[in-house]
């Protein structure tokens, strides 16, 4: 469903990331007893924090996958008020490192 989804890994406790929906991929359950974030609800948290953030976008299936997921999380970084003063670095699956989301 295109929706952006926090995780280290491709797949998680047997659900992969990529073809799951949001509502699939948010009702895992952490070790912690948490549930597994939204990049919305992820950033909406760091948003109050004086952290900076590094965010890595993992290999789609196809270019075209991968580019709408750039596309949103520039959306919501700027829409955010993120881009310039906390995000870090956002990197692609080409190793392409954006220093500023803004530009």
């Amino acid at each position: 469903d295109n929706k952006l989804i926090v995780d280290h890994d491709g797949v998680f406790k047997g659900v992969r990331m990529e073809t799951s929906t949001e509502k699939e991929c948010t009702s895992i359950t952490l070790d912690n007893g948490e549930s597994l974030p939204t990049l919305q609800q992820y950033l909406d948290k760091a948003k109050g924090l004086k952290t900076r953030l590094i965010l890595e976008l993992k290999a789609h299936k196809t270019p075209e996958r991968e580019t709408l997921a750039v596309e949103q999380i520039v959306k919501m970084i700027k829409e955010m008020g993120l881009e310039a003063s906390r995000i870090h670095h956002f990197l692609t699956p080409c190793d392409q490192r954006i220093h500023s989301p803004g530009s």
